[in-house]
């Protein structure tokens, strides 16, 4: 049986404008599933999409022979290349070349097992003579004698028009057929269908943690009951992305050729720009205890020595992948296998982490997804993540004292301090606590209440109008300059601002204006000195917050972190063996039942 693993991947509708990610050349047009190329143009598949990863097939995969085959009209040459980095240098060789000449459509058939062990890159590239067109085309192998079967699980929370899009768009995806969808319905918002492939799960409002383990039960369901057509592999997806599921015909080639060695790896899908679709915003990431590494971040793959830089084979420890497309073995999950209950902002990363963080990408396969720092969130940053990756770095990073996590979490304290963000700081503190009771509180917590009451410390966030008056709007760009333009005069006026910690020192008097700073990531210290009142804006929607100089909840603030800290540092050896020795509770299908009270 001879199987098409890298078909040709045209533009959709959503990324036309980014040609450069399909195809390269002069004089060419891409019609409807089919390309034409003028007299003495050229089209190139040195891309993203459409050049194929000769190293990771080789290294990952059974793959014994390896065909190119395009179907084409007219005359011209056809040529085979391959590119590999060198020193951050893109290094071409020719590696075959013919002239053709076909008066009707013709399938052409290369071989290419002789390169299978070459480095990097292959692709190929057409030069026209005369008017020649590409109708369709791929590489393919006779090595696959079973596709392996693929289910993806999609969690939501009242986002009915991004799982209508989806749905729509997984429907016109050509092998649709072959792939199951489970929609976990958090929000209990979405109309049951009546489609076969695609089910809808009604599901008590978790977060995401809930929805994928809810995910995990309805696939080993299927898979009971289904033992002739079990689903291989699982895809986790988050609803608010875009993605062409023509990408899966290369991934489902892939893992049907998976060494044994390989089969119970991560396949991490990179997370690209929906503002820049050209950009790769990073392909997984790594957590080392208090900070995220994120891999390739900010490439541009529309230029070869990005794809070549993403075609490096890697072994990082602590490593994640994203639930934005995490693809993994169903047999990892077994009975006992459950993501940590942590409601959002850590559970992909803890499960990766304890299922061996091996991962693996492939050029070609990927989602859009909004960039994080126009989501921020101080309940998402300053409770849940904080209070996730304390439990993440007890579990897994043996070397990581009590003192090393009340660095970590001083430092985001500190900073809620200076921005005169006293909910923030209050949240820090809470994440502190929560965490130090252990095991049983993740057990015991109703998820959806404790959200609901942390909401309460989410900023009011109101339009620029409704902030500055009628010409609120008008003055955006001055305001953008304002947090840009504000820098230390010199050493002496910074040794003083620090040794001040930003101005929270000094008198009342001496801080009377009102500042303008970004929110989350982009926020500067410099923007909240000597001043009593600071206007706090999101540039993406134009809405903001006002933070007040307030010494007395600072303080107060101040002292009971201190307190808490003192109590942890304590307690820290009962703590840690707490969640060594009782996570696992937190782990199984039992568990999971209980808690979704199914």
């Amino acid at each position: 049986m001879i199987e098409n693993i890298s078909p040709i991947i045209y533009p959709t509708r959503e990324t036309s404008e980014y040609m450069n990610l399909y195809f390269k050349g002069k004089n060419f047009k891409v019609l409807e599933q089919r390309i034409l190329i003028e007299k003495f143009g050229i089209i190139k598949m040195n891309t993203y999409y459409n050049s194929f990863s000769i190293e990771k097939w080789n290294y990952y995969t059974k793959l014994k022979n390896l065909f190119l085959k395009i179907n084409c009209k007219g005359c011209f040459v056809l040529r085979i290349f391959q590119i590999k980095n060198y020193f951050d240098k893109v290094v071409r060789e020719n590696l075959l070349q013919e002239k053709y000449l076909l008066n009707d459509f013709k399938e052409i058939k290369i071989n290419l097992t002789d390169f299978l062990n070459n480095e990097g890159i292959i692709y190929y590239e057409i030069e026209a003579i005369e008017k020649t067109y590409l109708k369709e085309g791929g590489y393919f192998t006779t090595d696959i004698e079973k596709k392996v079967k693929i289910g993806i699980v999609f969690c939501t929370y009242k986002r009915e028009k991004y799982i209508d899009r989806i749905i729509q768009d997984v429907q016109r995806y050509r092998s649709y057929k072959d792939i199951n969808i489970f929609i976990v319905d958090n929000g209990k918002t979405l109309e049951n269908i009546h489609n076969e492939n695609i089910k809808i799960i009604q599901n008590e409002n978790y977060g995401g943690a809930g929805g994928f383990a809810r995910g995990m039960l309805e696939l080993n369901n299927y898979n009971e009951k289904n033992k002739n057509n079990k689903i291989d592999y699982m895809i986790f997806m988050d609803d608010d992305i875009y993605i062409d599921f023509n990408v899966l015909d290369k991934l489902i080639g892939f893992l049907s050729l998976i060494k044994e060695e390989y089969c119970n790896y991560f396949f991490a899908g990179t997370m690209c720009s929906l503002d820049e679709k050209n950009i790769q915003y990073e392909r997984y990431a790594s957590w080392r205890g208090n900070h995220f590494i994120q891999m390739s971040p900010n490439f541009d793959l529309s230029k070869e020595i990005c794809l070549l830089k993403n075609e490096l084979i890697e072994n990082i420890r602590y490593a994640s992948a994203g639930w934005w497309f995490s693809c993994f073995n169903t047999n990892i999950i077994g009975k006992n296998n459950f993501p940590f209950p942590c409601f959002f902002r850590g559970d992909d990363m803890e499960y990766t982490i304890r299922n061996g963080s091996n991962i693996i990408t492939l050029n070609g396969i990927n989602v859009w997804h909004e960039p994080f720092y126009k989501k921020y969130s101080i309940l998402a940053e300053d409770y849940y993540l904080l209070r996730n990756t304390l439990v993440i770095n007890t579990l897994y990073y043996d070397w990581i004292k009590a003192k090393d996590n009340i660095k970590y979490l001083f430092k985001r304290f500190s900073k809620s301090i200076i921005k005169y963000d006293y909910k923030s700081a209050e949240l820090i503190i809470r994440a502190l606590d929560d965490y130090s009771k252990g095991v049983n509180f993740f057990i015991n917590t109703d998820p959806e209440l404790l959200n609901k009451e942390l909401m309460k410390y989410n900023h009011n966030l109101l339009t620029l109008k409704d902030l500055l008056g009628e010409n609120g709007e008008y003055i955006y760009d001055d305001l953008i300059n304002k947090t840009q333009n504000e820098h230390d005069k010199n050493i002496i006026y910074k040794f003083y601002r620090l040794l001040t910690f930003n101005g929270n020192l000094l008198p009342d008097c001496l801080c009377k204006n009102i500042g303008v700073s970004l929110i989350g990531y982009a926020s500067r210290a410099i923007n909240f000195y000597k001043q009593a009142e600071v206007l706090n804006f999101d540039p993406f929607s134009r809405k903001g917050y006002y933070t007040k100089r307030n010494k007395k909840l600072a303080v107060k603030y101040t002292i009971k972190f201190i307190r808490k800290s003192f109590k942890y540092y304590r307690e820290f050896k009962n703590i840690k063996k707490d969640y060594q020795s009782n996570f696992y509770k937190l782990q199984t299908e039992t568990f999971w039942k209980k808690y979704l009270k199914i």
